[in-house]
């Protein structure tokens, strides 16, 4: 049976699991990101010349990007990049970690992903 566009878009296909984050007195779900998710996040890590050279909001606008939820809902947004930026790098991680084993990205894949990205956007653009 082929798949109506409804389907498609209604289909929740991102896998999802709560992460215990202590930093923060309790739990937060989180779930793989998009593929436009990802794909901006790591266009926001290039120089103007295209180069995968600034890591600088990575942690903020990968949490942001997956951070929801128990219904699968994003929490923040792109204006919330900057000041989720400002909480524990120790709780990023845990978040981090999470979110790159859902979205099958690897330490590596990181640097992969954003070397895949094509140039243009400024470095300082992180949203999610």
């Amino acid at each position: 049976m082929a798949l109506s566009r409804e389907e498609i878009l209604g289909a929740q296909d991102r896998d999802m699991e709560e992460v215990p984050v202590p930093e923060w007195g309790g739990t937060v779900f989180v779930r793989a990101i998009g593929a436009t998710a990802k794909e901006r996040i790591a266009q926001g890590m290039l120089d103007e010349n295209g180069k995968a050279t600034n890591m600088v909001g990575f942690r903020a606008a990968f949490a942001a990007g997956s951070i929801c939820d128990q219904a699968g809902n994003l929490l923040f947004s792109a204006r919330d990049v900057e000041v989720l930026g400002e909480k524990s790098e120790k709780a990023l991680d845990r978040v981090l970690d999470v979110g790159r084993r859902l979205s099958k990205m690897d330490a590596g894949g990181v640097e992969a992903e954003v070397g895949n990205s094509s140039g243009g956007q400024s470095a300082s653009s992180t949203s999610a």
